[in-house]
């Protein structure tokens, strides 16, 4: 159903060009006899897509959303969806986890659009997964785990060049920096579950990690960077953001050197 929603908005868009307007008319007519006519476009949005983020559902009802970021919306409900379904069949925890895990890779892989993964990395940084009227908190974290196993082991398929996407560009910037602080995320999790085993392989991966190298590139070929420090020997999210900051820093305060010192203290 939510594929022939994506349609019908794409053909109204084709006739209109106006997007928007099109899908604020096509939620509130699909939503009425649910909520009413009276309702806010915001909590019909929150009913039409449930099963994403509020901080996603803000950006459809932003004016100049596009086709791309609503497809990428549709597909990463639908992919959450298919892994709770997985859940409540009566294997047990490593054979559902396997299920998952092996699921998602597919998925993912298949897919291989820009704004799923935006969209499913940014879901990540909150502080529980849009599932909470499907999984109980328990079976939540188990999908957190799976999906942060994949999101670090598979970051090499998030760079692979897409039709109308050139991933060397912003686009890619701006899902390595996503990337970057949902690893940190996927690191204190594990952690604070007691699995070292699994904070190691995280912070391998992560410093093997091509999106890593992406960064510190991007970082490197800013203009003022490479005259003021060399590039850095890093192994953790939290050593490069605090490195980021100090570049950052440096670019549009050159005098202030000594803040690279106050921010590796800080963040370490």
């Amino acid at each position: 159903m939510l594929v022939l929603t994506v349609l019908i908005i794409l053909m109204n868009m084709k006739e209109s060009g106006d997007l928007v307007s099109c899908y604020r008319e096509l939620v509130r007519v699909w939503m009425v006899d649910k909520i009413g006519g009276d309702c806010k476009f915001g909590e019909d949005v929150r009913l039409f897509c449930p099963v994403v983020s509020d901080g996603v559902r803000e950006g459809m009802v932003s004016e100049g959303f596009g086709v791309g970021y609503l497809a990428g919306v549709v597909t990463c409900e639908a992919f959450l969806l298919r892994l709770c379904l997985k859940f409540g069949c009566g294997v047990s925890r490593v054979e559902l986890e396997k299920e998952l895990l092996d699921c998602a890779v597919q998925m993912i892989g298949a897919f291989r659009s820009y704004y799923f993964v935006d969209i499913l990395l940014r879901m990540l940084l909150e502080p529980v997964l849009p599932v909470n009227a499907i999984l109980n908190p328990k079976d939540e974290v188990i999908l957190r785990e799976v999906l942060y196993d994949v999101v670090i082991t598979m970051a090499h398929s998030f760079s692979i060049p897409q039709k109308g996407i050139e991933p060397p560009g912003v686009q890619l910037k701006n899902l390595a920096l996503t990337w970057l602080f949902v690893s940190d995320n996927a690191i204190r999790f594990v952690r604070e579950n007691g699995n070292m085993t699994k904070v190691i392989s995280y912070l391998q991966a992560f410093s093997e990690s091509c999106l890593l190298s992406h960064l510190i590139k991007w970082v490197m070929s800013q203009p003022g960077v490479q005259s003021k420090t060399n590039a850095p020997n890093l192994f953790t999210p939290v050593a490069v953001i605090s490195e980021f900051l100090c570049y950052l820093c440096l670019l549009v305060f050159p005098h202030m050197s000594g803040f690279r010192t106050f921010c590796t203290f800080f963040f370490v």
